[in-house]
């Protein structure tokens, strides 16, 4: 519940920063949104799109960030 209740108040604050003239704060928009992890639910849409070769591809660059950040699969 406390992710998804900090997702929110980043976008909300990312939002009043994007309307707010000369302030820098507009990247929150994108925190709060990988916070509540729309992120992957992006992701899974536009790789439906992907021909079989590009999601491999694909998946092979994941598991290398995963390796180089040494993350979990």
């Amino acid at each position: 519940m406390g992710g998804i209740l900090t997702g929110i108040i980043c976008i909300v604050l990312g939002f009043l920063a994007l309307i707010t003239p000369l302030t820098p704060g507009s990247w929150l928009i994108l925190v709060g949104l990988e916070i509540l992890g729309l992120r992957m639910l992006i992701e899974k849409k536009l790789s439906s799109f992907l021909s079989d070769s590009q999601r491999k591809k694909l998946q092979n660059l994941r598991c290398k960030v995963r390796r180089i950040l040494r993350l979990k699969p």
